[in-house]
């Protein structure tokens, strides 16, 4: 499996993966911290995919992404100048890109595992959701 920063080549601006580094480093556990609580609600995949990432409630509905939601996190995290998801928003606008190789990933989904498949992304650019 390889990571889509990986595969973009440019530098993740948020993993549940960067987790690690909050062992060595207190600003690195509060800076990823709330980096955590801005990408939550958008449930990314790294979200479903680690037991450690911190998941919403198992009794909360699945969200619909909506473009307020991406609006609500490109506010509060001024360093972020684009997304990009495996899902897409329905209503935000969004460039697509193909990757060469398809995405294939374990995915953790109200207790279950599962695989994900995809060489679909959906790419959001805050300056036009700010």
């Amino acid at each position: 499996m390889t990571p889509i920063w990986l595969m973009l080549k440019r530098p993740s601006y948020f993993s549940c993966e960067q987790g690690a580094g909050v062992l060595f480093n207190r600003a690195t556990a509060i800076a990823w911290r709330q980096r955590a609580d801005s990408f939550m609600s958008l449930r990314t995949l790294d979200f479903r995919r680690y037991a450690f990432c911190p998941l919403p409630p198992l009794s909360a509905p699945p969200p619909s992404r909506r473009r307020a939601d991406l609006t609500q996190l490109c506010r509060r995290e001024p360093g972020l100048s684009a997304l990009v998801l495996a899902i897409p928003v329905i209503d935000a606008p969004s460039r697509t890109w193909r990757a060469p190789v398809a995405y294939r990933g374990s995915v953790i989904d109200a207790g279950k595992s599962g695989d994900f498949r995809t060489d679909r992304f959906y790419i959001y650019t805050c300056s036009d959701l700010r």
